[in-house]
């Protein structure tokens, strides 16, 4: 009985030591484009409420996958003249761009080390000149925002901030 117990021990322990193999690691497992992966935390569409002076809003970007600790870099950036059109085209709109005059983003660019997971920049809108200007033309505006990178993947269903005003 001793002797069985020793050889299925010395077959376990040989399985083992070759099923382990140091050139499976989750380099190897994991596509490259899900090793990082920059998203906003909130996405869509957002109706600001048009009852206030001012309106704020927290943009947090967000870096994850299965080796969020490499380093990653992201831009903010509004909407191309060519978005603006495709995305009215496609939603059968005519929005307008909130003029710049009217908005401020204080940071735009991101560069996540390997121990940042989340940036935050903080919108500020006008909201009384907006809503003169809205009132003058009786047209409406939309501040899309479209977070982009040049080496790093974007979640695609987590790449468009926009806000609305009607």
């Amino acid at each position: 009985m001793k002797r069985l117990y020793n050889t299925v021990t010395i077959i376990i322990c040989l399985f083992l030591n070759t099923a382990c193999n140091d050139n499976y690691g989750i380099e190897q497992i994991v596509p490259q484009e899900n090793h990082k992966v920059l998203s906003l935390k909130y996405s869509g569409v957002i109706e600001p409420d048009m009852n206030f002076a001012e309106y704020r809003f927290d943009i947090v970007i967000l870096k994850g996958g299965a080796i969020a600790s490499l380093e990653a870099n992201a831009v903010l950036r509004v909407f191309t003249a060519d978005e603006l059109r495709q995305y009215n085209e496609e939603n059968d709109t005519d929005y307008k761009l909130v003029p710049k005059e009217y908005y401020s983003l204080p940071q735009t660019v991101f560069n996540f080390s390997s121990n940042d997971y989340s940036k935050i920049t903080r919108l500020r809108l006008n909201l009384v000149a907006l809503s003169y200007q809205m009132d003058l033309t009786e047209e409406q505006f939309i501040l899309p925002f479209k977070l982009t990178s040049e080496k790093d993947p974007v979640l695609d269903s987590k790449e468009n901030i926009m806000f609305l005003f009607r």
